[in-house]
């Protein structure tokens, strides 16, 4: 669901056509963020991902207070009238010199915390490349939508030439094999992001083994599960490329990262 009547833009509730008419040609870089209760989750680190990666294209080192972003959230999400649920927001900061912060496109969460979804597609592998710098910007959104595209009725996973998996879009991508999970490594060209966190900290929480290591698309028969993590939780893939997964340990994780979630640290 995405029907918002108001963007949050600089702080200021205005009205989602006049925000589109004072936004139009500008770029931007953007957090997607869970929120329980109108109380978004982990913000502190979102905000750091979202201050680096500013750093990294411009060079300027932009200050954001979670506090004030916390309450423009609270305030977002009020002047639509969405219910005290758990609900995901996507943060968006454009670098230009007026460095706008704007809240938008507010999607209502089937579940309450941190679960496993209950559909378990089908994915196929894309190659193609996430633009400037492993960077979430408005361009990688782009590019994220045209290998779905390309990929049809399966979920797209971005993969390099040489056949090794680095992504769900923005979502980190995770495969286990036994008890050990295999996580591609940043310095491959998987992107650095507050889910992939969340779920090495699961690992830990849950006792099991994290391993950085590349997933490669000739070797996916060894692995017994193929999965991503996004704002709603962990969704488990059936397939990829023809190669079948089980769903065994996913659920084991799923609790972890919930009772992180309520415990509210993450570091």
């Amino acid at each position: 669901m995405n029907d918002e009547r108001f963007i949050l833009f600089d702080g200021t509730p205005i009205e989602k056509d006049r925000a589109q008419e004072r936004l139009e040609g500008r770029s931007c870089l953007y957090q997607r963020i869970r929120t329980e209760g109108h109380r978004p989750l982990f913000l502190r680190n979102h905000t750091e991902i979202l201050r680096r990666t500013c750093e990294s294209l411009t060079g300027r080192d932009l200050r954001l207070d979670p506090t004030e972003i916390e309450q423009n959230i609270r305030c977002f999400l009020a002047a639509n009238r969405f219910p005290e649920r758990s609900i995901e927001v996507t943060l968006e900061l454009y670098p230009d010199d007026t460095s706008h912060i704007v809240l938008r496109a507010p999607r209502i969460l089937l579940y309450e915390t941190y679960d496993v979804t209950s559909l378990r597609p089908d994915s196929r592998t894309v190659v193609y490349e996430w633009p400037l710098g492993l960077c979430h910007t408005d361009a990688s959104r782009a590019a994220h939508r045209l290998a779905q595209i390309h990929a049809g009725e399966a979920t797209a996973v971005r993969k390099t030439q040489n056949g090794a998996l680095l992504s769900v879009g923005d979502d980190p991508i995770f495969a286990i094999r036994g008890r050990t999970i295999v996580t591609p490594p940043i310095e491959s060209g998987a992107a650095d992001s507050v889910e992939r966190q969340l779920l090495a900290a699961a690992a830990k929480k849950a006792n099991l083994p994290l391993l950085e290591a590349d997933i490669l698309q000739s070797e996916l028969s060894v692995y017994d599960e193929l999965f991503f993590v996004d704002t709603r939780g962990i969704t488990s893939f059936a397939s990829c490329d023809g190669f079948r997964f089980m769903s065994l340990l996913v659920r084991r994780l799923a609790d972890a990262m919930a009772a992180i979630a309520h415990s509210g640290a993450l570091q």
